[in-house]
């Protein structure tokens, strides 16, 4: 049926409707539920007015409009000839599925007046429309394959879940875009996109990858822990060489000594000569010279004395403990004190 002739329909079925309300009897009450209340008059005439102005918003194709306004009719008054109009607006907002169930509505209601033509019309109109209005509804079977065994999953379509009876098998959506998600506990969502046009049959077939078991946790790491030195990781000289070194260490600041202890003995006798019995002003660099001399000597001999003594004592009974030494010197006199 063209929407030309549907709009002709729904201006006779206003019509209908109209004659119906006001012969409105007892039998409206018994399809809405035994001892329901007859609609007033007020009721009816409210009804008719919003039948009137949906029909007119069909003809305007302001579709929602009128889909709001026929249902509120149909509230008021659940007239098949209300219901009809209401599924034929659901099919101009593509609203297909929806528009299925108020056909079926319709033909559900025909054994409420049976007499009346213009149920009867409404009620022949639902059935042929049905059956052309199932021939376009797209199709859409989703189907779940689990690759580790049966687990607690949903199927959601559009935001809905899909009872479980529903997966496999083929179910009716409205034509556009569609977005499926496979839902299961402890795993991420998995979301997929169809596009169903007119009259489609698809089916979505969802592979679920079998799961890995996490990695084991990585150890820390630790910080490399230097080894501790030994003996043997140590360069150590020969107990012969550090002999050696000692002795000629010794040999040397003995040497040192006794240079410098000639040198001041020398500087001591000039000044013998001269300070009798006290030293002049003029003679005050050789006394300063005297002095510095003759402390150098006395360190010298005594350092020479100890590299002597250690490099004798390792050459002789092995390596002691590492000499710790000490040397003091203060004005006219020096010490050398310490472990050797």
């Amino acid at each position: 049926m063209t929407l030309a002739s549907r709009r002709v329909l729904a201006r006779r079925l206003v019509f209908a409707l109209g004659c119906l309300l006001f012969c409105w009897t007892v039998s409206a009450a018994a399809q809405s539920g035994e001892g329901a209340p007859e609609p007033d008059s007020h009721t009816r005439t409210a009804a008719r007015s919003l039948a009137a102005q949906a029909a007119e918003a069909f003809e305007n194709q302001e579709f929602s409009v009128a889909l709001d306004l026929f249902q509120r009719a149909g509230a008021l008054v659940p007239a098949p000839t209300i219901v009809l109009m209401e599924a034929r607006t659901l099919v101009e907002l593509r609203r297909w599925v929806e528009a299925a169930d108020r056909y079926a509505t319709v033909k559900h209601m025909q054994s409420s007046e049976e007499a009346n033509a213009a149920f009867q019309m409404a009620v022949q109109a639902a059935d042929d429309e049905l059956a052309a209005l199932r021939q376009r509804i797209p199709l859409l079977n989703v189907s779940v394959q689990q690759a580790d065994g049966p687990g607690a999953i949903e199927v959601w379509i559009d935001g809905r879940l899909l009872p479980e009876p529903l997966v496999g098998v083929d179910n009716p959506l409205d034509p556009g875009n569609h977005k499926v998600e496979i839902r299961q506990p402890g795993r991420k969502t998995i979301v997929r996109e169809v596009m169903l046009r007119e009259a489609d049959r698809q089916q979505l077939v969802v592979e679920l990858e079998p799961e890995t078991p996490p990695p084991p946790p990585k150890a820390p790491e630790m910080e490399p822990v230097p080894a501790e030195l030994t003996p043997a990781a140590v360069p150590v000289e020969s107990d012969d060489t550090m002999g050696w070194v000692a002795l000629g260490a010794g040999a040397v600041a003995t040497l040192l000594g006794a240079g410098t202890g000639i040198y001041a003995l020398n500087q001591k006798s000039e000044l013998d000569t001269v300070c009798t019995p006290g030293c002049p002003p003029s003679h005050e660099g050789e006394i300063d010279d005297f002095r510095r001399y003759r402390t150098i000597s006395y360190v010298a001999f005594g350092l020479g004395a100890a590299g002597l003594a250690w490099g004798g004592y390792v050459l002789l009974a092995g390596p002691p403990e590492a000499p710790i030494a000490a040397v003091k010197i203060g004005p006219g006199a020096a010490s050398l004190e310490g472990t050797f």
